[in-house]
């Protein structure tokens, strides 16, 4: 799970941020927890043009299998996790 915020500014709407949670697992990727503050369009503008979401909260996912693989070397992995680079290099994490 990995929580995401955001800010709005551009054409449409005075801006305004939000946020969603991406979940990652092995039935899907599940975008959840869509939230704002309120949304001003700006006239001549409709929400749904650059927002959808707001209507369609539970339609952001897709199905399959989206899980990290397990590491192979825990112990390994500690010791290089400071470089994800040498880490990938070594094996210790999927390639």
């Amino acid at each position: 799970r990995q929580t995401v915020t955001w800010e709005y500014s551009d054409p449409g709407a005075l801006p305004f941020s939000g946020g969603h949670s991406v979940v990652a697992d092995k039935t899907g990727l599940y975008i959840r927890d869509m939230h704002s503050e309120t949304i001003q369009p700006e006239k001549g503008y409709g929400i749904s043009a650059f927002a959808p979401w707001v209507f369609l909260k539970y339609k952001w996912q897709v199905k399959g299998d989206f899980s990290l693989p397990p590491l192979r070397d825990r112990r390994g992995y500690e010791a290089m996790k400071s470089s994800s680079e040498k880490a990938r290099l070594s094996g210790v994490v999927h390639r």
